[in-house]
């Protein structure tokens, strides 16, 4: 029976009819709207993984898929979504799926490039330090660092470095430290004989 609604009625042998009695047919369920989805990328060098966040339609009975495989997601959140592009899908009680959006998850943020370094060792024996500077990369949201911990330069200039042999490195605003480059500082001209 084709969807509508119908007046049944019977029929006895003697040509009697009863009063009708409506019956209703549904028509077959339809498929869940397109999903509205966000995305977060990974902020950080060290979380290389994004969300994709289903904000429409949500509800009972429904179910998401970054997949179109896996349903078991009710709550339209996927956390940790490594990067790439995936169709976001909905299902809902009765297995219909709803049309895809697309929804993409861009890498994590790069390093600085391994920094560029001049030295200039100490030129007196009254003044036994010397300076490390950074000439590249230079810019803002970049700090420096000469033992790998302390990045609170923002210049790129180490004055009174004792001699000895450092790794300069460079950190970016969302955290990512370049490759080391090494530099050296030399002990203090020494006294005459």
């Amino acid at each position: 029976v084709t969807p509508g609604t119908y007046n049944v009625t019977v029929k006895n042998a003697a040509g009697c009819i009863s009063t009708a009695a409506t019956a209703t047919i549904n028509g077959a369920p339809t498929a869940p709207a397109q999903p509205t989805v966000s995305t977060t990328d990974p902020a950080t060098c060290t979380d290389v993984t994004g969300t994709i966040t289903v904000s429409a339609p949500l509800g009972a009975g429904l179910s998401y898929s970054i997949d179109g495989v896996d349903y078991t997601n009710t709550t339209g959140v996927f956390n940790g979504v490594a990067p790439g592009t995936y169709n976001v899908t909905v299902q809902n009680a009765a297995g219909c799926i709803s049309s895809a959006t697309t929804a993409t998850i861009n890498g994590a943020p790069a390093g600085p490039a391994q920094p560029t370094v001049t030295t200039a060792d100490p030129s007196t024996c009254a003044t036994p330090t010397g300076t490390i500077t950074v000439t590249a990369p230079l810019g803002a949201g970049l700090s420096y660092s000469i033992d790998g911990v302390d990045y609170t330069n923002t210049t790129g200039v180490f004055n009174n470095v004792t001699p000895g042999t450092y790794n300069v490195t460079v950190q970016n605003a969302a955290g990512c430290i370049s490759s080391a480059t090494t530099a050296t500082i030399n002990g203090a001209p020494a006294g005459p004989a």
